[in-house]
């Protein structure tokens, strides 16, 4: 007989326990689930009918992507601190909805989600991010290696946003977050400014109006967008490429910046 430890169905599950559940391991549980109920045929019904239960469970839940209820609680990183307060954390999963348009959601959970940077920039969050979803934050992969964008769902944002997504770019000062609802990321609206921390853009003489004004060449726009956008295309002609739904371009128009969204044959997506 299995002990609690070497037990193939407690094994399987423990292997899929994240939230991104891996589809190749699928095989995994149903063979599991054959061993045992082979082994059980005839003792107790009522252990085959409730790991029944949990596979049928589980097999939705793969299909479907949406596994954080049953992982709630699996990674508990520290919110805010002692000074700015600590955030509360979510019991629900992210909306339907949001599992449909954006695959960053969806892909499972890796170290680089989970590294220290991510974790130090949780600390800096304040009490003004309500039900952070701790289970589907996810960093932004591709982007370059010296900056941290981290995409942070929560129940509700300072702005009042329910559901909303949060683009949080990851800085030594702490850095740069804002919060869009589902719609208005659709709309094209998720955009986050970033402008350089340099000495050009501090102010060099308070007699100088001229001097007050930051420099906003280098300045980074930082997106969301929904699964079908491949490639965005600025309105100065800049383009650059997807990944976990988010793209950097640089701009001398923070606050100005438009983009037109492109599918992976180069056809225009809609906004909206």
């Amino acid at each position: 007989m299995s002990t609690p430890h070497d037990d193939p169905i407690d094994r399987a599950l423990r292997a899929h326990a994240d939230l991104g559940l891996d589809l190749d391991r699928g095989p995994a549980i149903v063979d599991a689930v054959g061993r045992r109920v082979a082994g059980t045929r005839s003792g107790s019904p009522g252990v085959a009918r409730r790991l029944t239960t949990v596979i049928v469970g589980a097999a939705v839940t793969v299909s479907a992507a949406g596994a954080a209820a049953a992982a709630t609680g699996l990674w508990s990183p520290s919110l805010g601190d002692d000074h700015r307060g600590h955030p509360t954390v979510a019991t629900s999963d992210v909306p339907a909805k949001q599992l449909q348009h954006f695959g960053v959601l969806r892909r499972p959970a890796d170290d680089t989600d989970r590294d220290a940077i991510t974790q130090g920039a949780l600390r800096e969050l304040d009490t003004s991010f309500q039900g952070v979803r701790t289970q589907r934050i996810r960093a932004v992969h591709g982007r370059a290696a010296d900056r941290r964008y981290l995409i942070v769902p929560v129940e509700r944002s300072g702005s009042g946003a329910q559901d909303a997504l949060c683009l949080y770019a990851v800085d030594e000062e702490g850095g740069g977050v804002s919060c869009w609802s589902t719609q208005q990321i659709l709309h094209g609206a998720a955009i986050l400014y970033a402008l350089p921390a340099t000495a050009d853009a501090r102010p060099r003489s308070a007699s100088d109006p001229q001097s007050l004004r930051p420099t906003t060449a280098g300045a980074v726009a930082i997106g969301l967008v929904p699964d079908a956008v491949e490639t965005v295309v600025s309105s100065t002609g800049e383009r650059a490429e997807v990944h976990d739904n988010a793209y950097t371009l640089t701009t001398e128009a923070p606050g100005r910046t438009t983009v037109t969204w492109l599918d992976s044959h180069g056809r225009d997506v809609p906004q909206g």
